[in-house]
């Protein structure tokens, strides 16, 4: 089960916390059935046996409508319309996994980095990839895979998302991945999403 069960409830605890203090509770700090310590302890036990890098439970946060039991923001879909915000968590929804491990980043990053002083444009701009760097997290359906010559580190990470979407036991199939330097920047990224949010509440119109 998420947090939160009923949309009320959620904007309630929202409006009455500070962004920082509801992220703290009820994403960074809260638990969900959705996916759970056990299946995030297999995920952690896959990223140590493909890289030798071991990240702590509490470095794995899953986040969004699976965390929270809503998704808070709208979303436009692959055909142009938009979702809207506070929809309910469903069986069609993704499981968005943050996995936040410096060791892990700087590895994938260093990869990346390594690539793109290889190619002869410059600065290679690769769709929101460096969009999203900024922001201290890369996002798997940004990074090229298509260059030369091959990105194995991270071409890896997709196949080991794979194993935990397959694996019905320990793991999920619309498990996603996000790799976050650390837990600091992914509080910063929640708390964007989060405060653009109060503010509606508090104000909305």
């Amino acid at each position: 089960m998420a947090v939160f069960t009923d949309e009320t409830a959620l904007k309630t605890a929202m409006t009455e916390n500070s962004g920082s203090a509801f992220v703290d509770s009820y994403i960074l700090g809260a638990d969900t059935t959705h996916f759970d310590l056990n299946k995030r302890r297999f995920v952690s036990d896959l990223i140590n046996e493909e890289y030798g890098i071991q990240v702590e439970a509490q470095e794995l946060v899953v986040v969004g409508s699976s965390k929270l039991g809503f998704g808070i923001n709208e979303k436009r879909l692959f055909d142009g319309r938009i979702a809207p915000a506070y929809r309910p968590f469903s069986e069609f929804s993704d499981i968005d996994l943050s996995i936040c491990s410096p060791a892990l980043f700087n590895l994938l990053w260093h990869e990346i980095s390594a690539n793109f002083h290889q190619l002869s444009y410059f600065p290679y701009k690769c769709r929101k990839l460096g969009d999203y760097f900024t922001y201290g997290w890369l996002r798997l359906d940004q990074i090229p895979y298509d260059v030369a010559p091959r990105l194995v580190k991270c071409e890896s990470l997709k196949v080991l998302r794979g194993k935990a979407r397959k694996d019905r036991v320990n793991g999920h199939p619309k498990l996603n991945f996000g790799i976050f330097h650390d837990v600091h920047h992914l509080k910063l990224y929640q708390l964007r999403s989060v405060d653009a949010c109060r503010k509606k509440l508090e104000s909305p119109l």
